[in-house]
């Protein structure tokens, strides 16, 4: 601490540090809990395959469907099988190398590596975009045709960094009616941060409709 500084500036610095990851979770946990609180009357299921069922029985005939995070391709695998329209076209983005940073004390860097090796889903309409999103998702969006039918976003980055990158870099083909799955929207600090500072930069608005037991895993309607 600097010596120099009055006794007042001294005190207030001793107070209130200048970066404290425990007051900032504390302060989002906060904005969390107000934001679950105006969710309103919303379905609520015990597990996320029952969320993804209501969001899939939503999204009528073909849709495109991107799933970022996709690890072991459970969730992909089960949207294949349950949209069996022609038409439907399904992108998978992931390393398959593991988190790029540590996300938390559980779950460090490279958690979730696959050693590369990539999903085997024997399904004509799904295509892998491989590498990290800041690396391949430009290039992807650069030859991205968007279409007249439902759009369906996966959010399973965890980071904050990965799902905020892939959020602001999808806004200009993110229509309004549009529907993103978080999967761990409940962890303040990540995924629910990034959706809050994306709608605030990008004057989006959304709402909930629907979500898991506790707002783990959440479903969001993106309406203007």
């Amino acid at each position: 601490m600097n010596c120099r500084m009055s006794p007042k500036k001294r005190i207030a610095a001793w107070l209130f540090p200048r970066y404290s990851v425990f007051i900032e979770k504390l302060n989002w946990n906060a904005k969390w809990m107000a934001t679950v609180k105006e969710a309103g009357d919303i379905p609520l299921f015990p597990r996320r395959d029952a969320l993804h069922k209501f969001v899939q029985a939503r999204a009528v005939g073909p849709i495109d469907y991107m799933e970022f995070g996709v690890w072991r391709g459970a969730s992909l695998r089960w949207w294949c099988e349950a949209n069996t329209h022609t038409d439907s076209r399904f992108f998978g983005f992931d390393s398959f190398e593991g988190l790029p940073e540590d996300w938390s004390p559980m779950f460090a860097k490279g958690a979730f590596s696959t050693a590369g090796s990539i999903p085997d889903i024997k399904d004509s309409r799904v295509q892998f975009v491989v590498g990290w999103f800041q690396e391949t998702l430009p290039a992807f969006l650069a030859s991205y045709q968007a279409r007249e039918c439902p759009l369906v976003v996966h959010c399973d980055s965890d980071l904050y960094s990965s799902a905020l990158f892939c959020l602001t870099s999808l806004n200009r083909i993110i229509p309004r009616g549009s529907i993103i799955i978080f999967d761990d929207l409940s962890a303040v600090l990540s995924e629910y941060r990034a959706l809050t500072h994306y709608a605030t930069a990008y004057l989006r608005q959304w709402r909930f409709i629907a979500a898991t037991e506790g707002f783990e895993q959440a479903a969001v309607e993106i309406t203007e």
